[in-house]
């Protein structure tokens, strides 16, 4: 008996071998009924998630903060200066840049130049680590309701 070969435009976007065999694949099906491979690891925060390092609320922390990055231009994009309202005395934090400048700021007073330093090399530069004391450094960052360091 054979086996019935697909085409992607009758079973949807399934992913490459070689996809399959980097990432760990979920798929979705569409409005339209065709089924679609997701990527769930592409990100060093999304293999902390499915590893159970990070929970939900801190990883959607690390995809804000990784979004305010990117529209802060870190990833070779102009910047955009031209973000400002109407008239009156312009806000200094309405730009991303700014932002992403405040909660740096905010990071360095709360886990010190470790803690920017673990922040910029694991959520943007997307450089992965073995390290327990970083990751429990980063999980401290990320947490929306701790507000101290994590112990030594």
């Amino acid at each position: 008996m054979k086996s019935k070969t697909t085409t992607p435009s009758e079973s949807g976007d399934l992913g490459t071998a070689r996809l399959h065999a980097r990432h760990h694949i979920g798929f979705d099906q569409a409005d339209s009924g065709l089924t679609r491979a997701r990527v769930k690891d592409q990100l060093f925060i999304d293999d902390l998630l499915l590893a159970d390092v990070l929970t939900m609320e801190q990883h959607a922390a690390a995809e804000r903060l990784l979004g305010l990055a990117q529209r802060a231009g870190v990833f070779l994009r102009p910047l955009n200066f031209d973000s400002r309202g109407g008239g009156g005395k312009p806000d200094l934090y309405t730009s991303a840049f700014m932002r992403l400048r405040r909660v740096l700021k905010a990071i360095h007073r709360d886990y010190g130049t470790d803690g920017v330093e673990v922040f910029w090399v694991h959520i943007v530069e997307d450089v992965p680590t073995q390290s327990r004391d970083r990751l429990r450094l980063l999980q401290a960052i990320l947490d929306p309701n701790k507000k101290t360091p994590p112990p030594g």
